[in-house]
């Protein structure tokens, strides 16, 4: 579930007699028309979602290891809580300074259950809420976005307590850029050419690479970032199953993280990275970068990532997103075209990443070297 975002908020009076309106926005809409009152929930309400999504939780996730990252917590009486800043299907982001130091002075934002009409939607979002604090409290790697704290107790018991969906929340690092941001700028900029195969991006010549060289290594960096989360997630028998642009974000330093952790499950500490799992849920994440064993709700394990982490690479490169006009099209063994003069290596990875064998599909660290090796020829040549 990635988040969307508003640079800067439009004057109100654009909607004014509109019948069709840009994304941004619709987005501002949207996130004008929640009010403060709508975090407000009936007693009942309250009660219900607290004990449906501790139920669908339950038995789900192994005992956090509380000795890895240690968390403090907060009350809201702790926080400046500003605007809302982003949505997503079940959550909402709004600025925030803590009132405590939490031993950081980067920019940080609440996370929290968005405002649904229905309460089937508010337990969904409570689920992933809390499967997003249980992750990131135990996990530590320079390419995930940090939990700097979460709400007193650490529990949807505050919602039923306060009865406001608010009280339950997350603090996060703001992280004012995503991947799908740069793919559209970098698409908008340069205005690559279609090449021979249909596919447009920087391409490589033969064995060398492109004459633009310097997008290309950061392409390339931002590649090899990923995977390092990935690897250190996949180590840690956890399959984060929502890959896509939209979910991988850049802090205010230019620091890739990998964000929403509220559809990753993990597997138990001595399972085979290679076994499959037919306990795990299907058809979870985004259906574009979804890999064909999740859509079909067939056993699988970590390299379902590695599928949505080839498709994330092959948009990377040709800076158009794979699937436009079927989302769902891997399912039916449609990969995206892989243009001629890329590099027989990157295109053996690619090809065995997408590939519907799980057996022949490689583990993630396997693109680590062949990235590295295509940056370092980037960067001697830059």
């Amino acid at each position: 579930m990635g988040f969307v975002s508003i640079a800067e908020a439009p004057d109100p009076s654009i909607f004014e007699g509109k019948c069709t309106i840009s994304e941004e926005e619709a987005l501002y809409a949207e996130i004008s028309a929640i009010k403060d009152e709508h975090f407000v929930l009936d007693a009942k309400v309250a009660r219900k979602v607290v004990k449906e999504a501790e139920k669908s939780l339950e038995g789900r996730l192994p005992p956090r290891d509380k000795s890895k990252v240690k968390v403090p917590s907060l009350s809201p009486q702790d926080l400046d809580v500003g605007a809302i800043l982003a949505l997503g299907g079940f959550g909402l982001i709004k600025s925030v300074k803590p009132k405590k130091s939490l031993g950081t002075d980067k920019k940080l934002v609440l996370k929290t259950i968005k405002p649904q009409p229905k309460w089937e939607t508010l337990i969904s979002g409570a689920n992933h809420l809390m499967r997003e604090k249980y992750f990131l409290s135990q996990l530590d790697h320079e390419n995930i976005i940090a939990l700097r704290a979460y709400s007193s107790g650490g529990s949807l018991r505050a919602i039923d307590d306060t009865k406001r969906l608010d009280s339950c929340f997350l603090i996060l690092d703001y992280l004012p850029e995503t991947l799908s941001d740069r793919i559209t700028v970098w698409r908008k900029d340069n205005k690559p050419e279609a090449n021979s195969s249909g596919v447009k991006g920087f391409f490589f010549k033969t064995e060398k690479l492109s004459t633009n060289n310097k997008l290309l290594a950061t392409q390339l960096q931002i590649a090899m970032d990923i995977a390092a989360a990935l690897t250190y997630l996949h180590e840690n028998r956890i399959i984060y199953r929502d890959l896509k642009p939209a979910n991988v974000g850049f802090d205010e330093n230019g620091v890739l993280k990998l964000f929403d952790f509220g559809l990753a499950t993990q597997l138990a500490k001595d399972s085979d990275l290679d076994s499959t799992h037919d306990h795990l849920s299907g058809k979870v994440g985004t259906t574009r970068y979804m890999a064909p064993e999740v859509l079909r709700k067939e056993p699988y394990n970590v390299k379902a990532d590695v599928f949505s982490f080839s498709l994330v690479l092959w948009e990377l490169l040709a800076l158009e997103k794979p699937h436009e006009k079927m989302p769902g099209a891997a399912v039916y063994g449609d990969r995206p075209k892989l243009p001629r003069s890329w590099p027989e290596a990157l295109k053996r990875i690619i090809e065995r990443g997408w590939t519907e064998s799980l057996k022949d599909r490689p583990h993630i660290m396997e693109f680590k070297f062949v990235l590295r090796d295509l940056k370092r020829q980037a960067d001697s040549s830059s």
